[in-house]
């Protein structure tokens, strides 16, 4: 069943097509804590059913946010009680949360209850805890070293499902473990690794 999610604040771009005008929408779980999307990924957790938005009025009026597509099949955010432009949405406060948030395109969510993934560099396979996760990419702790731009082949050992995914490796710590950032997710795949990081960014 998706989660339904109040949109309270956005990030605003300033382009005018439709489905360019938005770059994050923003909101609190239940529990208070704050979480973001980028507009991509949030038109891509409604289409694969993982997430639900909607937003309130001045007058607590509800209006459901759907997928919309353009003259040119692009496809975006608006909601029911708009026309073609998401003047609902526009319509929200800027989200100070994001604007001033560090470089990495999307947040990342602290995997607490402990997820593994298989990983294989220079065909030496190993299996580690991920530390940190994003759509952009993770944190493997692991004792085992590699150098900067070393390409890394992951699959993800969790109750999602197959989630596979090649990688670089961005950072090392040694002793601590590797950074690195996704640079192909299967297609098939994808939406598992956003419902994966949803259990975490959304559990209370």
């Amino acid at each position: 069943m998706a989660r339904y999610l109040r949109i309270r604040s956005i990030v605003r771009t300033e382009r005018t097509g439709e489905h360019e005008r938005i770059k994050w929408i923003c909101g609190l779980t239940r529990d208070g804590s704050h979480w973001t999307l980028t507009h991509e990924d949030a038109v891509s957790q409604v289409e694969n059913g993982i997430c639900a938005f909607y937003t309130e009025g001045p007058q607590d009026e509800r209006y459901d946010v759907i997928v919309a597509m353009d003259v040119h099949a692009h496809r975006y955010l608006k909601t029911v009680a708009d026309t073609d432009q998401p003047d609902q949405l526009l319509f929200l406060p800027e989200c100070p949360r994001v604007v001033h948030t560090s470089r990495r395109f999307t947040p990342r969510v602290e995997t607490h209850d402990g997820v593994f993934v298989d990983w294989c560099c220079f065909g030496l396979e190993d299996i580690s805890r991920v530390r940190n996760l994003s759509l952009d990419g993770l944190f493997v702790e692991t004792a085992k070293s590699r150098s900067m731009g070393s390409t890394v082949k992951l699959e993800f050992l969790v109750q999602e499902g197959q989630i596979r995914a090649d990688a670089v490796v961005k950072r090392t710590e040694p002793g601590s473990g590797l950074a690195m950032k996704f640079t192909t997710v299967t297609e098939q795949d994808r939406p598992r690794l956003g419902a994966l990081i949803n259990r975490f960014r959304y559990s209370s």
